[in-house]
């Protein structure tokens, strides 16, 4: 993003860079939510259902004023805007029990890396710096991203203004162990540096995407693909 997000909002990165992917017109109802669910999960944790209503009502009318005063195009961030479904909080905050029987992640992460478990999900850090989140899907919704990663594909080979592309996007195959899929990189050095990875992978027991972003920072990925050989998903137990 050409303007940075204000420092309330910067938790959202990850999931408005995974909806940024994608082409203006998909930007509906039938989009994949998992991303942006499971950082809003991470923001009301530990609130009464009350103070996470108040707290994510704050967060929209923030990204919807920030949105105005940047003066460009985030299609991504009006798609948060209007993201309204029934019950948000109260789901959100479900607790513990009403997801016994849900499959878990296992992941050993590198030393100085840390991650916070919610339902489905891991949220990572290395150090104090939030670094992304581990997030379990079914194949269909694996199908689904690989798909739109093929369509972002497409459109960016087709742009032949070189003056037109912010950003790039390499892809490649890749397997640690017996987690095996794509990475799926992107940088750009203007108008602000930016890194960000995606992991589409067949893990065993299933299927995750795994999101790093250092919120504009470089990183170094390497240790941390080290480790992915250790991540699988149980059954519920």
């Amino acid at each position: 993003m050409a303007t940075a997000l204000p420092e309330q909002l910067r938790y959202l990165e990850p999931a408005l860079r995974e909806l940024a992917r994608l082409p203006a017109e998909q930007l509906n109802e039938d989009v994949d939510a998992s991303a942006l669910e499971a950082v809003l999960r991470g923001r009301v944790l530990g609130l009464s259902i009350r103070e996470a209503q108040a707290q994510l009502n704050d967060d929209r009318e923030l990204l919807h004023s920030w949105l105005k005063s940047s003066g460009t195009d985030h299609g991504s961030g009006e798609w948060v805007v209007g993201y309204r479904p029934g019950q948000l909080a109260r789901r959100l905050l479900a607790p513990p029990e009403a997801h016994e029987n849900l499959p878990s992640i296992t992941f050993e992460p590198p030393v100085g890396w840390s991650f916070e478990r919610v339902p489905l999900s891991l949220h990572l850090r290395r150090g104090r710096k939030k670094m992304g989140a581990i997030i379990l899907i079914d194949a269909s919704s694996l199908a689904h991203m690989l798909h739109q990663n093929e369509m972002r594909d497409t459109i960016q080979s087709q742009i032949r203004n070189p003056l037109a592309v912010v950003g790039r996007w390499t892809k490649s195959h890749v397997q640690f162990g017996g987690a095996h899929g794509h990475k799926f990189l992107y940088s750009q050095a203007a108008p602000v540096p930016w890194k960000s990875v995606q992991y589409l992978l067949e893990v065993p027991g299933g299927s995750v995407n795994v999101m790093l972003d250092a919120g504009g920072k470089d990183f170094n990925e390497s240790e941390f693909e080290a480790r992915l050989h250790t991540l699988e998903i149980a059954g519920p137990g």
